[in-house]
């Protein structure tokens, strides 16, 4: 047997209102007239800055990437000498 809550449920889904043509939930209302919108958040010098920097990281490891350490400087490549120390 089908419970009464169910019937009566199905029977208020099954029944939709109509909607006006000028209706905004109605699916062939027209839309609403566009304005475009100016955002204040614009990259101030800093970011404009910090951006510049990541952007040069970004193709340095792009290059260490493509080509290994092959392609580092001569003087980078060399080991540097390890301090003599003096235990006592």
């Amino acid at each position: 047997m089908i419970p009464i809550a169910t019937l009566l449920m199905a029977g208020c889904a099954s029944h939709l209102p109509q909607l006006a043509d000028n209706h905004p939930a109605n699916p062939g209302a027209q839309e609403g007239r566009r304005v475009p919108r100016h955002s204040s958040l614009k990259a101030d010098p800093i970011t404009r800055k910090s951006q510049a920097l990541l952007d040069a990281g970004q193709k340095e490891q792009e290059h260490w990437n493509q080509h290994g350490p092959e392609s580092a400087e001569p003087a980078e490549t060399k080991t540097k000498p390890e301090a003599a120390h003096e235990h006592h």
